[in-house]
């Protein structure tokens, strides 16, 4: 059962993030204020070189405090969709072109506290296309491992963002056959 909103405001904005502050009925007859992070949605890509490779991506991450192993990803612009996002964030990030990419779901990133979906790829990568065209925040290195090794990080904590680690599984499910 949805809860009623009986007033909406925004406790901060700018133009990465919005906290959008709701007071709601609830279902049992009382009010709360309940807080919702808004983000962009954004897109990232499970990407296998032809000698099927995963592409991964080693970067700082603020919000962590460290760095961290991650696929290729990003935001989605206005009005993009995710994945014309994803082609464009992968060269970015990769310097390398997409010439196969199927979708592989989309889910939440945090349901308890925001409204960001991200959408997960499968993608087959082309030749290299150019140098990175990183933001002037951005210090990204590529890595290339074999699937087998990408799961073991998986196990080993190496890799610790969960909408990654549900995208390299959801990939796994749908192509067994790269992960021999």
């Amino acid at each position: 059962m949805a809860w009623k909103v009986i007033n909406s405001k925004y406790a901060f904005d700018n133009k990465f993030v919005k906290v959008r502050q709701d007071e709601c009925l609830l279902p049992n007859g009382s009010s709360s204020d309940f807080f919702t992070v808004e983000i962009r949605d954004w897109a990232l890509v499970v990407a296998f070189t032809p000698s099927k490779e995963i592409v991964l991506v080693k970067q700082y991450r603020h919000s962590a405090g460290q760095e961290l192993i991650e696929l290729p990803a990003g935001v989605m612009k206005k009005d993009e969709k995710p994945e014309d996002a994803i082609k464009r964030e992968f060269l970015e990030e990769t310097g390398m072109g997409l010439k196969q990419i199927e979708e592989l779901g989309a889910w939440f990133t945090m349901s308890g506290k925001s409204n960001c979906k991200t959408t997960a790829f499968f993608g087959i990568t082309m030749e290299q296309k150019g140098a990175q065209q990183l933001d002037k925040e951005e210090n990204i290195h590529i890595l290339f491992k074999k699937p087998k090794e990408v799961l073991q990080m998986i196990a080993t904590g190496e890799i610790k963002t969960a909408p990654y680690i549900a995208g390299i599984l959801a990939a796994k499910e749908k192509h067994p056959e790269y992960f021999k």
